[in-house]
């Protein structure tokens, strides 16, 4: 009997950090291989930014729209979060930024 219930507490506590993660939006368009609907892991870009989410206690859902409904979802609130985004003077007035994961050049 008390092993039984070492076995269930034991499994219980298995499920807590499951059932403690908060979800949170992510929206992109698609620029490959950054962000890629149709890759394993959806690209490299959103690999990364899942990755750090989930470890931070999140539980990231993407959205992949063209780039204007993304940006303007993100500035209402629509969604929480984008990935692999430029960043510009008028966009840093609106959106907060990350510590660069990527880096790309024109």
């Amino acid at each position: 009997m008390i092993l039984r219930a070492i076995l269930l507490l034991v499994l219980l506590n298995l499920f807590v950090p499951l059932c403690s993660a908060q979800a949170i939006s992510v929206v992109s368009s698609q620029w490959p291989p950054y962000v890629d609907d149709s890759m394993p892991g959806k690209g490299l870009a959103v690999e990364l930014v899942n990755k750090a989410l989930q470890r931070k206690g999140y539980q990231p859902t993407l959205h992949i729209y063209n780039w204007q409904r993304a940006l303007e979802g993100v500035e209402i609130g629509v969604f929480d979060a984008t990935c692999a985004i430029w960043k510009t003077a008028e966009r840093e007035r609106d959106l907060l930024y990350s510590e660069p994961y990527l880096t790309n050049t024109i």
